[in-house]
């Protein structure tokens, strides 16, 4: 990329964004380039988790509680952070001029809310249905904790992607098998459908080169 075009470039997106890669800024960009098709890679597999726990979790306590659970506080007794999340999509909702219906509400509460469920606070309502949402998490490993570990370590890895935060120092190698993992406690064929949209695996090895020759292009357009 020309210098000038460089410069204006790392003016719209910040000093402070593009440092975060690097103190050249010619390198800093590739690098940030690298990283956007990372996170692009992992849209597909991010997604179908994170709508396959709402739904799994919706799917338990509708069998444990009815299908008020979500939205009547006596049913659920939730505590405040998940209730003022609830409250804030209906709000939102509200704003859009949608109608205020379940499924919009569980369509559209933050992953943050789902993820607050397999919180400490929610142990005694867990007891009966991990096996509802969670069908093959097996024996032992079947357990409320365990399960919130792994999200909680998802959630964040999610917002970094979503909020196109830096991911290339991380294992992303790992954290791609998690989250395949995680999906496959709730439905195996689940996983078969992720996995026949992801592209990590194919973007992984070459999203260096792939990152290094659109900057070529774009020296080229404005030599």
């Amino acid at each position: 990329m020309q210098p000038e075009a460089l410069r204006n470039v790392v003016k719209c997106l910040s000093d402070e964004r593009i440092n975060a890669y690097g103190n050249d800024h010619q390198s800093a960009i590739s690098a940030y380039t690298y990283n956007i098709l990372l996170c692009e890679s992992f849209y597909p597999v991010l997604h179908f988790l994170e709508v396959g726990l709402r739904n799994a979790v919706d799917r338990a306590f509708t069998q444990k509680l009815g299908a008020k659970w979500i939205s009547d506080p006596r049913c659920f007794q939730m505590e405040d952070a998940q209730f003022d999340l609830i409250a804030k999509t209906k709000q939102r909702l509200n704003s859009e001029g949608a109608p205020i219906t379940r499924g919009r509400v569980i369509g559209k509460a933050p992953f943050a809310f789902w993820t607050g469920l397999l919180e400490p606070a929610y142990e005694h309502r867990w007891h009966s249905v991990l096996k509802t949402a969670f069908p093959n998490l097996e024996g032992t490993a079947r357990k409320r904790a365990t399960i919130a570990d792994r999200f909680g370590v998802l959630r964040t890895f999610r917002n970094k992607v979503f909020h196109h935060d830096r991911i290339a120092h991380l294992n992303l190698e790992e954290r791609h098998a998690q989250i395949l993992e995680a999906m496959g406690w709730i439905d195996r064929d689940l996983v078969d459908y992720a996995v026949a949209l992801d592209g990590f695996k194919n973007r992984f090895p070459v999203a260096k080169d792939l990152g290094d020759r659109i900057l070529e292009k774009l020296a080229a357009k404005n030599p």
